[in-house]
């Protein structure tokens, strides 16, 4: 699901979005909620997004190395930026 937080005041302003949707990594489902930004420009939509997770949640071990001397910690954060241009016809 989707709904928009902060619209645009002006062309090229940018605005926020809730969003809602399912996770699935290795098999396991998680319902995943996270604010994303949003800006329209130059026939451009860029999206921005970030969440933070648990490695446990989907059942992922975190990773260590060298024996156990360095270790991963079980907390992440998930960011990614999306741009989608539309197609010329």
């Amino acid at each position: 699901s989707i709904k928009m937080s902060k619209a645009p005041d002006k062309p090229g302003a940018t605005f926020r979005v809730r969003t809602s949707g399912t996770l699935v990594v290795r098999g396991v489902s998680k319902v995943i909620e996270m604010e994303l930004s949003a800006q329209r420009k130059d026939g451009r939509l860029t999206i921005n997004g970030e969440v933070a997770m648990k490695m446990s949640d989907f059942k992922i071990k975190p990773p260590s190395v060298m024996f156990g001397m360095i270790k991963c910690y079980d907390d992440i954060r998930v960011r990614f930026q999306w741009v989608v241009i539309k197609k010329a016809k």
